[in-house]
């Protein structure tokens, strides 16, 4: 429970994790998270934290991050749709689901209620993170030792931590497509660039034949000599010469 102390503690870990992401290299900045993670779990008494994104695969929210404070860990890449149907549904559309039970679940999330026993779970927080307008992920949180009420002052607080994650994440995002489209671009050049001395050596090629054919020195000089000067083009060499008697 966050109480007068701790909440200064809290804005002191808030700002320094938004400082710290600003500037941080994408390569840096799923650590970065996970490290935040621990820290929230850590001083608000929570035994782990997961964080989800929606990806562009119509897949709905995929666990990205995740840390425990013992070594059981959700699988890497699961999706909430498949253990978590109901809440995801409810995190998608907007909305925030405090659990202080996990027992309070409605009948219809039976699926989410066993996922929850499975894995331990006695009570739960999950808060919906955007971005841009948009549902850009999840942020949950457990309890695995005791129950816990949710004060309106801690889903505030990790609503905020939400938002620092989703501006670091997106701009990672962000920087990596944008890394991504440059080497393309560069890649684009390059072929380009093959394509264009490729064209030059087939026009050097065909230039050079119709050369010999038509237009070389020996040709010239051959015409040169022939009575019929009034063109030097071989056909009207051939047109002459079929006209002439014989």
């Amino acid at each position: 429970m966050i109480t007068s102390t701790n909440w200064h503690h809290f804005l002191t870990i808030l700002g320094r994790l938004s400082a710290k992401f600003v500037n941080l290299p994408p390569e840096q900045v799923d650590d970065e998270v996970e490290n935040a993670q621990r820290q929230i779990c850590e001083m608000l008494g929570l035994d782990r934290c997961t964080l989800w994104q929606t990806l562009d695969d119509g897949r709905g929210l995929v666990l990205t991050h995740m840390w425990a404070r013992t070594f059981d860990r959700y699988p890497a890449g699961m999706l909430a749709r498949e253990l978590f149907p109901w809440i995801s549904t409810q995190l998608l559309a907007g909305r925030t689901v405090r659990l202080p039970s996990v027992e309070d679940l409605p009948p219809e999330a039976e699926s989410d209620l066993r996922s929850f026993h499975t894995f331990g779970v006695l009570s739960n927080l999950s808060v919906p993170i955007s971005a841009g307008g948009k549902i850009f992920g999840a942020l949950t949180f457990a309890a695995l030792r005791d129950s816990r009420q949710w004060t309106d002052e801690e889903v505030e607080y990790l609503e905020l931590i939400g938002q620092v994650f989703s501006n670091a994440l997106l701009r990672k995002r962000f920087d990596e497509h944008s890394k991504t489209s440059f080497n393309d671009i560069v890649k684009l050049k390059e072929r380009l660039e093959a394509e264009k001395e490729y064209l030059k050596d087939e026009a050097r090629h065909y230039t050079g034949h119709r050369e010999i054919i038509g237009e070389s020195a020996p040709v010239k000089k051959l015409l040169s000599g022939c009575p019929m000067r009034a063109s030097s083009s071989p056909w009207a060499v051939r047109r002459q010469s079929a006209s002439m008697p014989g």
